[in-house]
């Protein structure tokens, strides 16, 4: 592992260098707002009509995904459209990305350039939100961050507790390094595979700084704060933590034991399964980053995390593996 963790380190040093045309976000003009409505209507109906009435007397759900990017949200995601046999709605911000076609030009030029193109996406989000609600169906909300309760109209307390919706909160709790080397190897399996397929099968690829992802992060965890915070004050939510896997780790604990369950799950040593993802994920950049090259700007972003970050984690968790875990 050490050896493949170096030779990573001194493939991102020399690697040579791509150049990409410069692009502010300022530089992105708005879709006008008529286009917008347009697209928020057509897909809504689309999304929402491949759902069915619930029955008489049934109570609609929304079911609440969090997890740091990278968490392993998906796994939830598959599991859950099993349990209602694929009668749920989905509000995921990423599945709507790819509506703005803009996106697709723009990062064949730029691929870190994905998220300046936001304004549809969110549109789409929080219509379907609002939509669904009107109609009461199941509805699976998959983010890292949501407004749960503060807002008047905005928070999920609004548009469904209000509207006798059951909420329920599934977190998934996995280590934050991992997490972020998740999306970096995402990253580049989005520019491998658009590197070889037709323009209409394109994947949007996201490389967000360490900054980025620590903000979304923290975001997650106030969630997770909040919902427990409104559990206690009498809020009929639901909430449950779930590993990776989607394996239960919260059965049976009292709601102010989580953020403790939360925290001694990020914190143990990886398992041998975990290890094994780790060295495929480090060859797997390794052997991108041989083929692509780097920008500056992603080789700045590569080396904080592989350099310093990472760096300063592995060492922990070898001293925790010499000491029995102990911190």
């Amino acid at each position: 592992m050490n050896d493949t963790y170096r030779e990573l380190r001194h493939t991102i040093a020399n690697s040579k260098t791509v150049y990409y045309p410069k692009k502010a976000k300022s530089e992105v003009e708005p879709l006008s707002e008529t286009y917008v409505n347009l697209m928020v209507n057509k897909v809504c109906t689309q999304q929402i009509g491949k759902s069915t009435s619930i029955t008489e007397g049934e109570t609609p759900v929304a079911e609440i995904v969090l997890g740091y990017p990278g968490a392993g949200k998906s796994n939830v995601e598959r599991a859950l459209l099993k349990k209602y046999n694929g009668n749920l709605v989905s509000a995921d911000f990423d599945e709507f990305r790819p509506y703005d076609k803009r996106v697709f030009e723009a990062i064949k030029e730029n691929p870190l350039v994905a998220d300046y193109y936001c304004q549809l996406p969110l549109a789409l989000r929080d219509n379907m939100l609002y939509r669904t609600a009107d109609i009461g169906r199941h509805i699976m909300i998959s983010t890292p961050c949501i407004d749960i309760n503060n807002h008047p109209k905005n928070s999920l307390e609004a548009i469904f507790g209000k509207k006798g919706y059951q909420i329920n909160f599934t977190y998934v709790a996995a280590n934050k390094h991992m997490c972020y080397l998740s999306n970096v190897t995402r990253y580049f399996q989005a520019r491998r595979h658009n590197l070889e397929c037709s323009e209409n099968e394109m994947i949007v690829p996201r490389l967000v700084s360490l900054k980025s992802h620590d903000f979304l992060s923290k975001g997650t965890l106030d969630g997770v704060n909040i919902v427990i915070d409104a559990v206690n004050k009498g809020a009929d939510f639901k909430l449950q933590v779930v590993d990776r896997n989607n394996n239960i780790l919260s059965e049976n604990a009292d709601y102010n034991d989580i953020p403790h369950i939360i925290k001694a799950k990020e914190r143990q040593p990886l398992s041998p399964y975990e290890e094994k993802r780790l060295a495929y994920e480090l060859n797997y950049i390794n052997e991108s980053i041989q083929m692509l090259g780097l920008s500056k700007d992603e080789k700045r972003i590569l080396s904080e995390f592989f350099n310093g970050r990472l760096s300063n984690y592995q060492s922990n968790m070898c001293n925790k593996f010499c000491h029995g875990g102990r911190s």
